[in-house]
């Protein structure tokens, strides 16, 4: 389908709950948005500040969330307006994620082991980071909405609760920190230095260990 529609090789397309599709065109600096059941673009949006950009796209069937790999920056589309509003920033380069569940957003820096939450509506950090050893991987939501993320140096994952982003105060209220995501488990699933790969369960994680070829499951 990307190639019927000349997007090229380098644009990347994700599935969200509505069967649709936003794709980005590195040429053109469009995201475009791909009907699953009539497998066509039915809505255009240019994004001028990444034009000729490496752009990744996280999305769900609420929020369009884009990160600029080459500057790091980081905006949030809104589905009803087709607008963007840039207001994060992060490490450039491939060595940083971004996952999105629900109302949920959390950038995952593999390289300095560090992972941020951010309100997806404002792109503004909640609390505080949590910090690992460097080179986590994972970074993936299993289906309660637990973040799942491993840290091969020390043969641990570890399952991360989102807290939950404010819905707005009344002006003139007093404001309060912040609150910031929490660690729930973490479980030694591994010898250190080991390779370890996750794939999220319905509530838990599959760890493939790919040095020794093991694979064990966290449920529950």
């Amino acid at each position: 389908g990307l190639t019927a529609l000349g997007l090229g090789a380098a644009d990347q397309a994700v599935a969200s709950f509505d069967a649709a599709s936003w794709v980005w065109s590195k040429a053109k600096g469009e995201v475009a948005r791909i009907n699953g059941v009539t497998a066509k673009v039915d809505t255009r949006a240019d994004v001028p500040k990444a034009r000729g950009h490496e752009l990744q796209i996280s999305q769900n069937d609420r929020f369009v969330i884009l990160r600029d790999i080459q500057t790091g920056s980081i905006g949030s589309m809104d589905l009803i307006t087709l607008q963007e509003f840039w207001n994060g920033s992060t490490s450039s380069g491939i060595g940083v994620k971004v996952a999105l569940h629900e109302d949920s957003l959390f950038v995952i820096d593999a390289v300095q082991g560090q992972v941020q939450q951010l309100d997806p509506r404002t792109l503004t950090p909640l609390g505080d980071p949590l910090r690992f050893a460097p080179g986590i991987t994972g970074g993936v939501f299993d289906g309660k909405g637990t973040l799942w993320i491993a840290a091969p140096s020390e043969g641990t994952v570890t399952g991360i609760a989102a807290a939950v982003p404010p819905s707005g105060e009344p002006e003139g209220a007093a404001s309060a920190p912040a609150a910031g995501p929490r660690v729930v488990r973490t479980e030694p699933v591994a010898p250190a230095s080991h390779d370890l790969t996750l794939s999220t369960l319905e509530d838990g994680v599959a760890i493939l260990n790919r040095t020794t070829n093991d694979l064990s499951t966290l449920r529950g």
